[in-house]
């Protein structure tokens, strides 16, 4: 998450560092821009601010009245051709339901995401696993770059890799000196550009005792055991998928070739979610079991310009160590942790052991 510098950082601002897509907030407005009454107004704040490159309005509301969110929600002419977001801490499925019917844009504080003024949508899965409400997307992050630095200082990496300056050594243990070091030489990459966001996606740790903590505010310090297969072990169970970006691209016919028959080496694959969005008459959410039935049979007529939305997380740091542990991994497969994190829920068994085996491989001798 950016924030402009002429804001300070708030409630909303700390919610918004662990939202799974990047919002940066541009310029506070007054609640007045929006139809709603003066009685909702303190629990409604209005932001114009960018989600991947977009400019949009971004109304916060933390009430309990829905009904005026399904009408007109900006009464200002000056910004009425933006499209308008809603963040709300949670969605009842009455609400969301008639959200979904509305094509009206929301994301709630948990990670669900709807977005169609970017192209965005939600696919009922009914096999999708669920963010544990005490990991966050930031917590995952952070837990990926100490599972590599573990990797890295098991195999005596550390000179070649200028990233891992962040992490030292001793007796055993991995530590994290200093959380400012960490955040200038890493925090772009992984989405952390200040000690807040690190200390609150630590917090996340240490509660979940993968890292101890040491010393006081001034000198605290922070450590784990450099045993990463264990890391693994307890981290994997946890995770979901800590992406922070998505990249879209337009092509005028549906690209066959990035849907390979093994998409254990998929570069799509092995870097992110995929999401084929058309833009044509195909309907591309469900709201019922039914309408999910007509989205699935469906089928993609070549000619048509379609939308590949990418949703992916930090991995040229993780990439260039993989090929340095173990230099016949696969090629195009640039984060088998990520790979299996995305397919750990897959129900075919052969998928599973390939899974599993990708995985051994990093701590094979």
């Amino acid at each position: 998450m950016v924030v402009n510098k002429m804001l300070k950082e708030t409630k909303l601002t700390r919610i918004i560092d662990d939202l799974p897509v990047a919002v940066k907030l541009i310029k506070k407005l007054s609640a007045s821009e929006i139809a709603i009454s003066q009685n909702e107004q303190k629990n409604a704040e209005l932001y114009i601010a960018e989600v991947m490159q977009q400019r949009i309005i971004l109304i916060s509301y933390a009430g309990s009245h829905f009904k005026w969110l399904y009408g007109r929600l900006v009464t200002s002419a000056t910004l009425a051709n933006l499209p308008v977001v809603l963040l709300l801490p949670q969605l009842e499925s009455r609400i969301k339901r008639q959200f979904l019917l509305n094509n009206q844009s929301f994301i709630t504080y948990n990670g669900e995401t709807f977005l169609p003024c970017l192209g965005i949508r939600l696919f009922a899965t009914p096999s999708a696993p669920r963010l544990q409400p005490d990991f966050t997307y930031g917590a995952q992050r952070l837990a990926l770059v100490i599972l590599l630095a573990q990797l890295a200082f098991e195999n005596e990496l550390t000179g070649t890799t200028n990233w891992l300056s962040a992490f030292s050594r001793r007796e055993g243990l991995l530590l994290i000196e200093s959380s400012q070091k960490f955040v200038n030489i890493l925090g772009p990459a992984v989405g952390m550009n200040n000690r807040s966001a690190f200390k609150r996606a630590m917090d996340v740790l240490v509660a979940n005792e993968m890292v101890q903590v040491a010393g006081t505010t001034r000198n605290r310090q922070y450590y784990c055991q450099l045993a990463s297969q264990q890391f693994w072990s307890n981290l994997s169970v946890k995770m979901i998928t800590p992406f922070t970006s998505r990249r879209t691209y337009y092509l005028q016919i549906f690209p066959e070739q990035l849907v390979p028959e093994n998409v254990l080496t998929s570069g799509f694959t092995a870097l992110s979610q995929l999401t084929l969005i058309g833009d044509n008459p195909y309907v591309t959410s469900a709201t019922d079991l039914s309408a999910m039935a007509n989205v699935t049979k469906q089928r993609l007529v070549p000619g048509q310009k379609y939308c590949l939305q990418v949703a992916a997380y930090p991995v040229a740091i993780f990439a260039s160590l993989y090929r340095q542990i173990n230099h016949q991994y696969p090629e195009h497969l640039l984060d088998p942790f990520h790979l299996y994190i995305s397919l750990q829920n897959e129900m075919d068994e052969r998928v599973q052991d390939e899974l599993a085996e990708l995985i051994d491989q990093i701590w094979e001798e």
